[in-house]
């Protein structure tokens, strides 16, 4: 198994963090369509404004738990398809699809929104933590107005991973 040194690993952890905060922006100002959102918004102010949201909905996490598996089998079937293995992690190393969860944190941003847009939807009603038909519905037309666009810049985060890797070997 090959070891990374730690130049390497901080490359790959500021590309990742590059990538998550230029998602974290892009949903903020989706969210704030009024308001002129900073290009450095930072971890912590967009965890604050997430907090938020998730204290406004106590249903948050089985919403935000049925979008992230979406995202994530997009994510997992692209890595096969580029070759990749989802089980090799770098941040989260030795660890089950190690590699995929990398990967997870930079789409994270789009499942607050799709989240944040399913509770600002009309018709929510979940009773015993238990979702409707409507909701379930709701759930997926959202995710497929939106997977193509997803499915897109999954391709293009694993472009650059690749470029990534090249710049590494030189």
């Amino acid at each position: 198994m090959k070891s990374y040194s730690i130049g390497t690993l901080r490359r790959y952890k500021k590309w990742l963090q590059t990538r998550r905060t230029m998602m974290q922006i892009q949903v903020l100002r989706e969210i704030f369509q009024r308001f002129n959102i900073p290009d450095e918004i930072g971890e912590g102010n967009y965890q604050f404004v997430i907090n938020k949201f998730i204290q406004a909905h106590p249903h948050w996490n089985i919403i935000h738990d049925i979008i992230e598996n979406f995202i994530r089998a997009i994510l997992l079937g692209r890595m096969l398809h580029a070759g990749l293995d989802p089980h090799f992690g770098i941040i989260n190393r030795r660890v089950n699809f190690g590699f995929l969860l990398d990967f997870s944190l930079i789409f994270e941003p789009e499942v607050d929104f799709q989240t944040i847009k399913f509770f600002h939807s009309n018709s929510v009603k979940i009773e015993d933590n238990e979702l409707s038909n409507e909701n379930i519905k709701s759930i997926i037309d959202r995710f497929e107005s939106r997977r193509q666009n997803i499915s897109q810049l999954v391709e293009t985060v694993i472009d650059e991973f690749f470029e990534i890797m090249k710049d590494l070997r030189k």
